[in-house]
């Protein structure tokens, strides 16, 4: 028969045991949300893009991107090619410029590089190269190398070196996350903030 004591060791235990599985579901939620970002880069970096001849190649291409019938995004190319393997992919060797709207049908960021690909069944599109994303109402930039634009989740991804410049300050940084316009973000890495005021006066 158990001793009040060893009752007592049970509880304890329980308690313990309690706290541990709270402490384990809080760093696990944590954990998803810090990879989250990690996941989709990862995932880009394994996709095979070996050189595969083309099955399709469009010129001048105005390519338009709704959700229920309200357009979200516009992409624009001057060339497009679609090539079909192991992983389908659009591929955009000589840049491209896209235009993010509003609920209202008004622009409210843009997007241009130097080098894209649409990876069709992952909804992800990756830029290369020069890469400058602009919100036009809040005259925020950001300059990066490369960027992944989630088209599902309307979010951009970054893990390299950044740069972003809004009307008050310039922030340099290594790694984003961030809504398409710009807004929410997070910057990963910050290795340096200069106020706008502070430099023009070094000029």
């Amino acid at each position: 028969m158990p001793t009040d004591s060893h009752i007592a060791n049970l509880a304890n235990g329980k308690l313990i045991m309690i706290k541990k599985s709270f402490l384990f579901i809080a760093i696990a939620s944590a954990m998803a949300m810090l990879f989250s970002c990690e996941n989709k880069i990862a995932t880009i970096k394994a996709l095979d893009v070996a050189d595969t001849l083309p099955m399709e190649v469009i010129y001048n291409i105005n390519m338009i991107y709704s959700d229920s019938g309200v357009v979200k995004a516009k992409v624009l190319a001057e060339l497009m090619q679609s090539i079909e393997d192991t992983n389908p992919r659009m591929e955009f060797p000589k840049g491209l410029k896209a235009y993010f709207y509003n609920k209202s049908g008004q622009i409210i960021s843009v997007l241009k590089s130097k080098y894209g690909i649409n990876h069709t069944r992952l909804g992800l599109v990756e830029v290369r190269d020069s890469v400058e994303l602009f919100n036009k109402s809040k005259g925020e930039k950001l300059n990066t190398q490369k960027l992944i634009w989630d088209r599902r989740t309307h979010k951009i991804y970054t893990d390299v070196d950044i740069k972003i410049t809004t009307p008050d300050k310039i922030i340099f940084g290594k790694g984003l996350e961030a809504e398409e316009d710009l807004s929410k973000r997070i910057i990963h890495n910050i290795s340096g903030e200069i106020l706008v005021e502070e430099e023009r006066d070094s000029l």
